[in-house]
């Protein structure tokens, strides 16, 4: 089934065997109002030879099979999502491994009531997804889309609070940062208040995930390409770069660090500021690894 509000979509590969001109959402909405609404099934007509059709005892019956069947796939996913909540809760980590679970956690935690988060794209949306939990604060988070790209990323941060009007925290990685550092030149206008949180691993920390960061292990020239290709690390001074745009600045290495930083935002002309998180990017690394296998033992493989 392919949806598409435009009902532009042609279906190149031809394997469609409906096409559905609605918003996802809106389909999606419909389906389980649908679903939930069970009741009796139709009656058939007579079957062949004068014999009744279903009665409405069985239709019911049916129509409580699945319900049941319905509820034991949420109760699955609850209890699932339970055990991994408390596996990441466990593993936050602090500043002094190296790692990022920490930083994230103290976000959530102090993150003004009405705030805007727009989260880069590669790690960031990716740790913001696994670190943080539900909050009953008000907060609204955002992100590109696109091939994970990190085109504009400050620009895009720094429009957005200006455009909300909401204090605004930006979760980005150095690379995205660099890339669009040029994006601090709004930080002067009025009516951007926005903290930058830089989780800095010097370079692309997403690809020690990936099959090619066996590169990194071997000897000679396969070393050379993952580093110059993949890695990519700059030795960029970040506090240097804040400067030439007198953007305060400031290493952080504590929850009360953040804390600090995201008090300040929610008073009214806070401005732009920019926290650099130091991260390990091997230990970090290590670190998903064995909270993404905790995760997979506790819900049972």
């Amino acid at each position: 089934m392919v949806v598409d509000p435009d009902d532009t979509w042609d279906d190149p590969t031809r394997l469609a065997a409906l096409r559905v001109a609605a918003e996802p959402a809106a389909l999606c909405d419909a389906v389980v109002a649908a679903l939930e609404a069970g009741g009796p099934r139709p009656r058939s007509g007579p079957a062949p030879g004068g014999a009744a059709g279903l009665d409405d005892a069985t239709s019911v019956g049916v129509s409580d099979a699945a319900e049941a069947a319905r509820t034991a796939w949420r109760q699955d996913w609850l209890a699932a999502s339970t055990v991994a909540r408390a596996a990441v809760d466990a593993a936050v980590g602090s500043a002094a491994d190296g790692t990022v679970g920490w930083a994230y956690a103290a976000l959530v935690d102090h993150l003004p009531d009405g705030a805007l988060v727009v989260a880069a794209n590669s790690m960031a949306v990716r740790d913001l997804d696994t670190y943080t939990a539900a909050s009953a604060k008000a907060i609204r988070v955002v992100a590109s889309r696109g091939a994970a790209g990190i085109d504009g990323t400050l620009s895009t941060a720094l429009g957005a609070a200006h455009g909300s009007g909401r204090p605004t925290v930006l979760v980005t990685g150095d690379l995205a940062f660099l890339h669009d550092v040029n994006g601090l030149a709004a930080a002067g206008q009025p009516g951007i208040d926005a903290v930058v949180v830089v989780f800095d691993d010097d370079g692309g920390g997403i690809f020690a995930h990936l099959p090619i960061a066996a590169d990194a292990g071997r000897p000679g020239a396969a070393a050379d390409r993952f580093a110059r290709f993949f890695r990519t690390p700059t030795g960029a001074d970040l506090a240097a770069a804040c400067a030439l745009y007198r953007v305060p600045h400031a290493r952080v290495d504590a929850p009360a660090d953040v804390a600090a930083a995201l008090a300040r935002l929610a008073q009214p002309g806070a401005g732009v500021r920019v926290l650099e998180v130091p991260v390990d990017m091997a230990r970090n690394t290590e670190a998903h690894r064995r909270l993404w296998a905790r995760v997979v033992d506790g819900v049972g493989g």
